[in-house]
């Protein structure tokens, strides 16, 4: 399958197929999904093999990140995680020497019992079980996969040093790290040693990720005493910094001070005007199109081809490079709790036009214009023209981006409910 139908079809897999639940491997036999016919008649073959050889570590993958996110089955499950984070942590050494020796005898015990399960199923029920609905699965766990690293990407992109953009807030991030940073991490290390400053952040991060706790970070955000005292702390390191940096040294605690409250309005002012934009991500592809040709005798190189042949774009039938549009802009609203999930997704060219790909040049597998000749029966390609060359193509490329935005948006129903209780009270203070 060409290239570009690939990714047209995988996208609108993606956009117009139902999403399937994960179903257990013990129903019935076929496939339980609506899209598995079409998700594997669109998925090349090393793709698919690659994807049934790392199902069980994507599999654990998205089972981890669903602990760390609280949104497994039971929450006694991310508690164990917990536990065992914490055990490896302050008992390293002890973990590393008996715990390989367990996990073996475990994992015997576990494959033993298994086997045990196999023999007492028949073989035409097990393997059909077998293909039931996996690749469904490992689809919708490399979706899982997917948010994760997008979150940490949007967290490196947001926090990383930006030397050639931003060089002073680049600079002012590296000289807090040195300066505030590292002195307090070296000093909890020296008195609680490292393992046990690792367990308690990693639990201190799992604990903030939880539902109870994202509202509470919530809460204490929105209130104003706690920005008052972050922003008096940010405004008295400035000033500090800014003082020492200066041509003028600071002689006086009363000149720190007053730069400290100057600097302490501006980050109120900052932080009060401050909102939470939408969760963005980029992805861009690359499009190819083979423009063939045919050459006839009197008539030279023409686009028609021969009854039953390829067309005159691609070897498959694809609409051509001046009739090839993208994908009209998808909006999804998913419901979570009190929120709406809005997913918007627009499809952009990167570049203005299409331009032909002269990869091969040097080599002599194209001419000057992109060219690739081949024979009657469009074999034996070659970057020359001959007698015994009848057919030629070459490669058109355009590169498009692909926006997806994620905002949140306060649902419908309740804004109804406030709108049918606020008018419920002014009816009953109007009869009072």
């Amino acid at each position: 399958m060409s290239r570009s139908q690939f990714d047209i079809e995988a996208e609108k897999i993606a956009e117009h197929a139902p999403p399937s639940p994960i179903a257990p491997l013990k129903q019935s036999a076929s496939f339980s999904s609506p899209r598995t016919f079409a998700t594997l008649d669109s998925i090349p073959t090393p793709i698919l093999r690659l994807l049934t050889q790392l199902a069980p570590l994507l599999q654990l993958l998205s089972y981890v990140i669903k602990l760390i996110n609280w949104e497994a089955n039971n929450v006694c499950e991310t508690l164990l995680l917990i536990a065992a984070y914490i055990s490896i942590c302050l008992w390293t050494s002890y973990m590393i020497m008996y715990g390989l020796p367990v996990g073996f005898m475990v994992y015997g015990v576990v494959s033993w019992m298994n086997n045990r399960k196999r023999q007492k199923k028949s073989k035409n029920k097990s393997s059909e079980e077998g293909s039931q609905a996996s690749l469904d699965v490992t689809l919708d766990n490399i979706k899982i996969v997917n948010g994760q690293i997008a979150q940490l990407q949007s967290w490196y992109a947001q926090n990383q040093l930006d030397w050639q953009n931003n060089p002073t807030q680049a600079r002012r991030k590296l000289q807090i790290g040195l300066v505030y940073v590292a002195p307090i991490w070296v000093v909890l290390c020296f008195f609680f040693g490292p393992s046990t400053v690792l367990a308690v952040l990693g639990v201190s991060w799992v604990l903030l990720r939880s539902p109870w706790g994202r509202v509470s970070v919530f809460a204490i955000q929105k209130t104003a005493i706690v920005r008052h005292i972050v922003a008096t702390l940010v405004g008295y390191l400035l000033a500090i910094e800014m003082a020492l940096r200066g041509k003028k040294r600071v002689r006086t605690v009363r000149e720190i001070i007053r730069r400290a409250r100057k600097e302490r309005g501006k980050a109120l002012e900052k932080a009060s005007t401050q909102t939470m934009p939408g969760d963005s991500s980029e992805l861009v592809f690359k499009f190819e199109i083979y423009e063939n040709q045919r050459w006839w005798l009197g008539v030279d190189w023409t686009s028609n081809m021969m009854p039953g042949e390829r067309t005159p774009c691609h070897n498959d039938p694809i609409p051509s490079k001046s009739a090839f549009h993208l994908p009209e802009p998808t909006t999804t609203v998913t419901e979570q709790n009190d929120e709406n999930m809005i997913t918007v997704k627009e499809w952009t060219w990167v570049e203005p036009d299409w331009w032909v790909d002269m990869k091969g040049l040097k080599e002599g597998l194209i001419d000057e214009d992109g060219w690739q000749y081949s024979n009657n029966a469009w074999k034996g390609a070659t970057g020359k023209g001959g007698l015994k060359q009848f057919t030629r193509r070459r490669k058109w490329c355009r590169n498009a981006k692909l926006v997806e935005t994620v905002s949140m948006k306060q649902s419908n129903n309740n804004s109804t409910d406030r709108k049918r209780l606020n008018s419920t009270k002014q009816a009953s203070e109007e009869s009072s």
